[in-house]
């Protein structure tokens, strides 16, 4: 067997860092730890899978036709051999047992396994609509600091994604802090629920950020999502019913990098079972403090314009995270009567898509 292509470097090694991130390192199963690499002589793709998660790469134009090789190949070393060369483009060449990678004078060979026994995803059986690129991306990088990741707890480790009368709502919770983003899509876009890892959702902006288009084109059935160039599971997860919890009451403006800075210098004096900050709103001056003075203590004095008094406890960290995803420079904090959670929303224009975030108190 025998092919080679010359590609552009940089392409090559965006898309091969991407699939790398899908490649499963820690699988037993040899293919998961493996990219699909298929190449004629003007192109070349790139696949990677694991049990959940399915990603295909065309770098320049996708290889089509009989005289398409395709073979396995590591994906962290493969990865890691198109990144480290100096060449503008690469020079992908397939022989009977190894794949030779060349450029800038240096050349690299990987064995590979036959490409035949390669999974291959099955999609969702509706029919795609779409969504704008910029939109989704934007909404996926605001809540997925509110998943976590490695969890057995599908619930907190997964993005839900709820349309419906021409609105998309992405959610994500912890189960002490919850994040949603929701926007106007258009009526063309069919009601559902459903939900994804967040390791999707991270993977899925990234690639729709390196396609540069601006719509991405989206399935849903029950098992699986198709979202441009991803396919994934579907997640059991219901969505968080955050406008039974939200707190309306006038919020109280303040800077987000003061509140930030604020935060982390009070968590200073906490403890890990124990990471909570007291924020006291008092006449226009907000107090930020750590409780405990047993190890030393930090008081920040702050001022805010409207909201009301009112003294609330919370995890320092909960309020450094969330505060780092706001898109204005000041936030809204809506003070509920205890034991509602602290609203935050973002203060001055958002463009087309509006955040509300929710972080459950701490009783002291």
């Amino acid at each position: 067997m025998s092919g080679s292509t010359s590609v552009d470097r940089a392409s090559l090694a965006t898309a091969a860092a991407l699939a790398a991130k899908v490649a499963s390192q820690k699988s037993p199963i040899e293919m998961y730890r493996h990219v699909l690499l298929s190449v004629d002589s003007e192109s070349a793709s790139l696949r990677a899978c694991d049990d959940t998660l399915s990603i295909a790469l065309p770098i320049g134009i996708d290889p089509k036709g009989k005289n398409v090789k395709r073979v396995s190949v590591d994906a962290k070393k493969f990865s890691e051999v198109v990144s480290r060369l100096s060449s503008e483009r690469v020079t992908l060449s397939i022989g009977d047992k190894a794949i030779s990678v060349t450029g800038g004078g240096a050349s690299v060979r990987l064995p590979f396994l036959p490409g035949n026994n390669y999974p291959s995803p099955i999609g969702p059986s509706t029919a795609p609509f779409h969504l704008p690129s910029d939109l989704l991306v934007k909404a996926i990088r605001s809540v997925t600091y509110a998943a976590q990741v490695d969890t057995s707890d599908l619930v907190r480790a997964s993005i839900r994604i709820i349309a419906k009368d021409g609105t998309v709502e992405l959610h994500a919770t912890t189960g002490h802090c919850i994040s949603v983003a929701r926007a106007k899509v258009g009526d063309g876009t069919p009601d559902f629920v459903t939900a994804i890892s967040r390791r999707a959702a991270e993977v899925v902006a990234t690639a729709a950020e390196n396609d540069d288009k601006p719509y991405v084109p989206v399935a849903v059935d029950e098992r699986v999502v198709s979202i441009g160039r991803v396919t994934c599971a579907t997640v059991t997860a219901a969505p968080v019913p955050w406008r039974q919890i939200e707190t309306n009451a006038d919020g109280a403006v303040v800077s987000c990098d003061e509140l930030s800075e604020a935060a982390e210098r009070a968590g200073m004096f906490v403890y890990a079972a124990d990471p909570a900050i007291r924020l006291q709103f008092a006449g226009g001056k907000l107090a930020v403090s750590s409780i405990s003075d047993r190890e030393g203590s930090a008081r920040t004095e702050l001022t805010y314009e409207g909201g009301r008094d009112e003294t609330v406890h919370l995890s320092w960290r909960y309020l450094r995270d969330t505060l780092a995803t706001m898109p204005t420079e000041k936030v809204e904090l809506h003070l509920g009567n205890h034991p509602r959670p602290l609203t935050l929303r973002p203060h001055g224009d958002t463009g087309v898509i509006e955040h509300v975030r929710l972080i459950a108190p701490m009783s002291k």
